[in-house]
């Protein structure tokens, strides 16, 4: 990240974690903290990698069912023929 940007917004520390897999990244999710410097607790770290993992999986949940609602379109355009 841009120190000077980190500086604008005061963020003294942050935790920052993919959202996704090697290979299928979506984005990031993270928590800052602005009054003071600090280590981030094993807990803190567990509870974002909880969070990114349900939106991962809501994400890839979401894309499943697009994907099976256009097979399932296709195959009925198929057997009208």
């Amino acid at each position: 990240y841009n120190r000077q940007l980190l500086e604008k917004l005061r963020i003294k520390s942050f935790l920052l974690l993919p959202i996704g897999e090697p290979g299928s990244w979506y984005g990031m999710i993270g928590l800052d903290e602005t009054s003071h410097e600090r280590s981030w607790s094993e807990m803190d770290v567990q509870l974002l990698q909880t969070v990114a993992q349900m939106i991962y999986t809501h994400i890839e949940r979401q894309r499943s069912r697009k994907a099976l609602s256009q097979a399932k379109d296709e195959a009925i355009k198929a057997s009208q023929f």
